[in-house]
């Protein structure tokens, strides 16, 4: 599955870049979700950095007791901003024991 042209905001956590996804449920209450993305090596971006993903793709690795971790592997990205204004809510990464490894 590919992506392009879609602009999101990165954020940097302790184990790499994820970007959060939000949806309202049936009870119309705020859900969010974090899904990891990872760069080409040597790319290194501020926290809560604006970016037009140009090309990018859904990818996976296998943990050595075989789960499946998903990711966006973005390949070229245009950088739009970085956001410098304090957001009112704290995002938290809340699977902090999976680790993207450096797979360049």
């Amino acid at each position: 599955m590919k992506f392009a042209n879609q602009e999101v905001k990165v954020y940097s956590g302790e184990h790499g870049y994820f970007i959060r996804l939000a949806r309202t449920n049936a009870s119309q209450e705020w859900e969010n979700a974090f899904f990891y993305v990872k760069f080409k090596k040597g790319i290194s971006l501020e926290n809560k950095s604006n970016i037009n993903v140009k090309d990018a793709w859904l990818t996976f690795y296998k943990t050595q007791d075989k789960k499946t971790v998903w990711y966006i592997f973005i390949n070229e990205f245009e950088l739009l901003g970085v956001d410098s204004k304090e957001d009112t809510k704290e995002v938290v990464n809340q699977d902090q024991e999976i680790i993207i490894p450096d797979m360049n």
